[in-house]
């Protein structure tokens, strides 16, 4: 084991240098500002270290430790106090250097740096609560529809509504639904068999013949919801991003100042926020054409009938409708960043293979493939339509798809209510 120091509490030492090391420590960190080093799991255990380490130590005891600079996990902070004092979940690191930048807006340099995430508890509960509100938005606007289905067919006359229009509403919200839903189910067949192929290597969902058929469709079918919810990857296969045995991935797993905590690394933030919402924004474009095509049939009744309970049944598909075009647009650019990226790294290493060759590069060789590997998986995971070298089409596949699953449906709808308001006043 390289760095082994005694056990003290670095609560009111946190930001001194280390003095003294141990005395079977081999080697001297040499670093200021840094917390003191009880374990690195980055190392082999030397024979009675466990017994050593107190379980409620708060000092710094790294479990695991994967391409993730020490240096960087010694000055990490939990607390960024040029952000009101806010909570650190994102940060870069020079690869070389080891330098945290906090602020990741101020820096992009993604041939030197390294972006990660510190997953806390803190962030886990504060990830894990916006998630049920944006599960409970996407609820209250199917139950909004519900509602507002039924009120219109009790009420059709008080609301200045036919009785064929009356009847037009359920039958419109059932079959954009039932799109929708169908859309989600297909993402999930896709997914579903990435997870459980042999071939991948991504073998997480057990689905064994062995397996009951109630506790194997549990599963396929709790993928489907999360698909039409929109549920962030990172919080939905957080057993898959905390397990410390990864291809090329970062990843340190570690305890500091009392506190449990994991970082996990992406080449760059476009490659996290793909990750987070793996083509999330196809399944998005649908919904907000299927909730601005029953939020203009809702407005229209509302203001007809100036019936103040329809109007408000508008709220949740209006606020619905707003965040989602904001995560298209984000996600949008996201993919092209990481699009252009994934295009200079592959002839990066591509050029690489060819120019080495021999037992003295056999090594490198051996990493070199393993990077070619990710960037075919991102490839086939993200843009699997895409050749390598052409250019970005994010922005004209989204054109596309706002004309087929959000116009066409308005300017039908659209043709409706006025054929039906010329029927109304003839």
């Amino acid at each position: 084991m390289d760095y082994v120091y005694q056990g003290e509490s670095i609560l009111k030492k946190r930001l001194l240098s280390i003095d003294s090391a141990s005395s079977d420590a081999e080697g001297v960190c040499g670093l200021s500002r840094e917390r003191e080093l009880v374990h690195d799991g980055a190392q082999q255990w030397q024979a009675g270290t466990e017994a050593r380490i107190d379980p409620y130590t708060e000092d710094l005891v790294i479990v695991t430790r994967k391409d993730i600079p020490l240096s960087v996990i010694q000055h990490l902070n939990f607390v960024n106090p040029k952000k009101h004092d806010s909570l650190v979940t994102e940060f870069e690191y020079g690869k070389a250097s080891g330098e945290i930048y906090y602020d990741i807006a101020e820096r992009d340099n993604l041939e030197e740096d390294g972006y990660a995430r510190l997953i806390t508890l803190n962030w886990w509960y504060q990830a894990l609560s916006q998630v049920m509100l944006n599960a409970s938005l996407i609820l209250l606007d199917l139950y909004s529809n519900f509602i507002f289905g039924f009120n219109l067919l009790s009420h059709h006359l008080a609301l200045r509504v036919s009785l064929e229009v009356a009847c037009f509403f359920p039958v419109l919200y059932v079959a954009l639904e039932g799109m929708t839903i169908h859309q989600a189910y297909r993402h999930t067949l896709q997914e579903w068999k990435y997870k459980t192929s042999a071939q991948t290597g991504n073998c997480d969902l057990i689905c064994s013949e062995h397996l009951s058929g109630v506790d194997r469709h549990h599963a396929f079918y709790a993928m489907v919801l999360f698909q039409f919810v929109g549920l962030d990857s990172l919080v939905r296969d957080i057993v898959v991003w905390l397990h410390p045995f990864k291809s090329v991935q970062p990843f340190c797993a570690f305890k500091s100042d009392g506190h449990r905590c994991y970082v996990i690394g992406w080449a760059n933030e476009y490659m996290f926020r793909c990750d987070s919402a793996t083509r999330q924004h196809v399944l998005m474009i649908t919904q907000v054409g299927v909730r601005l095509t029953l939020l203009i049939f809702k407005t229209t009744v509302a203001i007809r009938s100036w019936d103040l309970t329809s109007l408000s049944l508008c709220v949740p598909s209006g606020l619905l409708v707003v965040l989602r075009m904001r995560t298209i647009w984000s996600t949008i650019r996201d993919r092209q960043q990481l699009w252009m990226w994934l295009n200079r790294e592959w002839d990066r290493v591509r050029d690489r293979i060819s120019s080495i060759s021999g037992d003295p590069f056999k090594q490198e060789s051996a990493q070199l493939e393993a990077t070619q590997r990710v960037l075919t998986k991102q490839k086939s995971m993200h843009f699997p339509d895409s050749e390598w070298g052409s250019s970005f089409k994010g922005w004209r596949n989204m054109c596309i798809r706002f004309l087929r699953h959000v116009c066409l449906p308005i300017a039908l709808l659209s043709v409706y209510i006025f054929v039906d308001l010329a029927w109304v006043h003839l």
